[in-house]
């Protein structure tokens, strides 16, 4: 037989006193119906709250997912566009470059033209360049004005002088000092590509 320790009097008084306040009959007491509905609305009230903030919290891990992804492709995409950056700085350094070599300035494709059209009686003592300009001045001693006036023809002979001109003349112990200033081609400079190759 079970053991029962509270006594069946205050058993019924709880079972009405609990009836009592979820009953919907009318009542003396209007205070018990407005609890009831209080209690009523604070459950709804709950679980409406708790169902709200539950699909905001959807909504807004859904949102951060979405940036999330976003943010990846765009950092992806910024990747990519640095290294294209970089191959593109390399590939205009390379042509800078590549300009530099083709536009440099050789002496060494001048001195062996010079040499060449130097007649045997002639010395060029002292030289100065532009090489922006093409301009040369050349500074000599020569054993006759015979001699001076052949050098002059053979240098204006040559298809790399665009241009010839006596600067200066006098006559010493040494022979006949001059100075020439020579406007040169541009393809004196750069290099021959029959002869690098």
């Amino acid at each position: 037989m079970p053991f029962d320790l509270i006594p069946p009097e205050k058993k019924k008084k709880k079972k009405e006193s609990l009836m009592g306040v979820l009953s919907l009959k009318k009542s003396k007491d209007p205070k018990k119906f407005l609890y009831f509905a209080i209690f009523v609305g604070g459950i709804i009230l709950v679980f409406v709250l708790y169902f709200v903030i539950k699909g905001y919290k959807s909504s807004l891990e859904h949102r951060i997912a979405d940036l999330d992804f976003q943010i990846k492709r765009t950092e992806k995409e910024k990747l990519t566009l640095r290294q294209h950056s970089k191959a593109g700085d390399f590939q205009t350094r390379l042509n800078i470059l590549s300009d530099l070599i083709h536009h440099h300035i050789f002496w060494s494709h001048f001195f062996p033209l010079l040499e060449e059209a130097t007649l045997s009686q002639i010395q060029f003592t002292s030289f100065s360049a532009d090489a922006s300009s093409q301009n040369l001045a050349l500074n000599g001693v020569a054993l006759s004005f015979d001699k001076l006036a052949e050098q002059m023809i053979a240098l204006r002979s040559k298809e790399w002088v665009r241009e010839l001109k006596l600067t200066s003349l006098s006559i010493t112990e040494e022979g006949i000092k001059f100075n020439f200033k020579l406007q040169l081609s541009p393809k004196v400079w750069q290099i021959d590509k029959k002869h690098e190759s």
